[in-house]
């Protein structure tokens, strides 16, 4: 396991990941923190809302969350990067999370290149 805290909205953890329904307690037995948003992040939620309709109320969340607390947005998605990078948030993705679990032997050079081959194939 990767030694980081993972953190989510209460709200999106509870809304997302309703299907499969084990799911959310499975990523809360593996560290993932459910958080809930404050009175200053929801008025930055408003603000960043605004500025990026093309960002769904989720990532737009994510965003907050990320700019309020100052940490790195752990995301896929190409317009909440871009809006990360905006905003001053660091955003990482699929390849920072495969390359870490490569360095630190947690999965094989084959398992390595599949993941690196998928996800630009998917681009």
């Amino acid at each position: 396991m990767l030694d980081y805290t993972y953190i989510i909205s209460k709200w999106a953890l509870e809304d997302e990941f309703l299907s499969p329904i084990h799911q959310a307690s499975l990523l809360k037995e593996r560290g993932l923190i459910a958080v809930e948003i404050t009175d200053e992040e929801l008025e930055l939620f408003e603000n960043l809302q605004a500025k990026y309709l093309r960002l769904s109320i989720y990532d737009t969340v994510a965003l907050t969350i990320a700019k309020s607390r100052k940490i790195v947005l752990l995301t896929g998605d190409k317009a909440l990067r871009n809006a990360a990078t905006a905003e001053g948030v660091e955003p990482r993705g699929l390849l920072w999370i495969t390359d870490q679990l490569y360095s630190l032997h947690l999965i094989s050079q084959t398992d390595h290149r599949s993941c690196v081959t998928a996800s630009v194939n998917c681009q």
